[in-house]
C-alpha cells in the first residue's frame, strides 16, 4: 500500500511539474509567424555606419521584414523601440523580446544580482507614436548597444 500511495504521488509531482513547464514554455515563445508580417524601420542613431547593416541581417534572420533603414548623425546611448499602431504596444513588445540582451555582470563581493530571482535581462523601452501613414508596426532606433543585442543572438 505504501508503494502504490508514493508511485501515486510521485507521478503527481512529476505531472504537475510538467504542467507549469510547458505553461511558462508557451508564455515566453514568440511566434515566428508572426514576425513575418510585422514590418519594420531601422534607424542608424549609433554612430556606426555599418550598425545598420549588421542589424539588418539579425532581423532578417529572425524573419522580420525590414521597410526601410535610415541613418542620421544624432547617437544614442541605448536602442528604442517605437510602436505605431497598437496603443497597448503588442507589436513592441513582441519585438522588445528579440531585443533582450543579458546585463554585463560586474563582480562585487555581494551583489543583489546574484539573487536569482531578479530579472538580468535589459530590454529597451518602448515608446508609442501612433501614426497611419508610415505602413509599419514599429520602429527601432539603433543605439551604442546594439552589439550587445546582435552578440548575445538569443530571443528570451
Amino acid at each position: 500500500m505504501k508503494k502504490i500511495l508514493f508511485l501515486f504521488s510521485l507521478s503527481l509531482l512529476v505531472l504537475l511539474g510538467l504542467f507549469f513547464l510547458k505553461k511558462k514554455i508557451i508564455k515566453n515563445h514568440i511566434n515566428n509567424d508572426y514576425s513575418v508580417s510585422l514590418p519594420i524601420g531601422l534607424i542608424n542613431g549609433s554612430g556606426d555606419p555599418l550598425a545598420d547593416k549588421l542589424f539588418c541581417k539579425y532581423l532578417q534572420k529572425h524573419n522580420f521584414l525590414v521597410s526601410y533603414v535610415i541613418t542620421i548623425d544624432d547617437t544614442f546611448e541605448k536602442t528604442i523601440v517605437i510602436e505605431h499602431i497598437d496603443k497597448n504596444l503588442k507589436n513592441g513588445k513582441r519585438l522588445q523580446k528579440y531585443l533582450a540582451y543579458k546585463k554585463p555582470q560586474k563582480f562585487l563581493y555581494w551583489s543583489a544580482k546574484k539573487i536569482l530571482l531578479l530579472n538580468r535581462l535589459c530590454y529597451p523601452p518602448i515608446y508609442l507614436f501612433i501614426d497611419s501613414t508610415l505602413n509599419l508596426s514599429a520602429s527601432i532606433i539603433l543605439g551604442k548597444d546594439y552589439l550587445a543585442i546582435i552578440k548575445d543572438g538569443k530571443s528570451y
